[in-house]
């Protein structure tokens, strides 16, 4: 009898707990890609831009879950001339991000809030360039450099919210990140396959990113 009303009472509690009306799902957006086209900061440093793009978020009462996505691609061409003495040079760049984790939430007034939490998280890059070049004979000789590199991680946050309206805010976050990441580098010649070379490196890191990205938060 006592376990039966035991699981009554806890089947209870968690129908209260998924009724709760703090309940929401927000999707962000990274403007800081945007923003940095406009006012000069003096400061290229792209490494400090948050990878993710877009960021879904659903808060279930007192705690929530998130996701975050980011894909970049970017290809640049370099055509060859016309007498051929001037190799055509094709470079190509992809990364794409993803993270997941766990939040909790404090409201510190009616304008601002405070979420804090933390993520796994996987990044992974490739850069690769083709230069192809005519030989004397007409045949065609490429050379391959690529960069293949990968990092996965933990990565406890801190979040601060500024509420527009009740449907609109600015947010920031603070970031630290403790990672294993490895990195492939390959040089490849076709003309003369015995001088390939791969080299890879492996590593551990740990950082503390400042909030330099601003997000634009829509609540539903």
């Amino acid at each position: 009898m006592r376990f039966i009303l035991f699981v009554f009472l806890s089947l209870q509690a968690l129908t209260s707990a998924a009724q709760d009306t703090t309940a929401f799902n927000e999707i962000g957006l990274n403007a800081t890609p945007f923003i940095n086209q406009y006012p000069d900061f003096g400061d290229d440093d792209d490494e400090l831009l948050s990878p993710f793009v877009l960021t879904y978020e659903h808060r279930f009462g007192t705690f929530g879950g998130r996701i975050g996505i980011g894909l970049v691609s970017s290809t640049d061409l370099q055509q060859a001339d016309d007498d051929n003495t001037e190799p055509s040079i094709k470079v190509t760049s992809n990364i794409m991000a993803i993270r997941c984790g766990a939040v909790l939430y404090k409201d510190l007034s009616k304008r601002f809030s405070f979420k804090y939490g933390s993520d796994v998280f996987f990044i992974y890059g490739l850069d690769k360039s083709v230069t192809t070049i005519a030989t004397l004979f007409g045949n065609e000789q490429k050379a391959t450099v690529s960069t293949l590199s990968y990092e996965v991680g933990l990565s406890p946050f801190f979040f601060l919210q500024y509420h527009v309206t009740p449907q609109f805010s600015l947010g920031t976050e603070l970031l630290g990140r403790m990672s294993y990441l490895e990195t492939v580098q390959k040089e490849q010649d076709s003309q003369f396959p015995a001088f390939d070379d791969v080299q890879r490196t492996k590593g551990t890191r740990f950082s503390i990113e400042p909030p330099t990205a601003l997000f634009f938060i829509l609540r539903f």
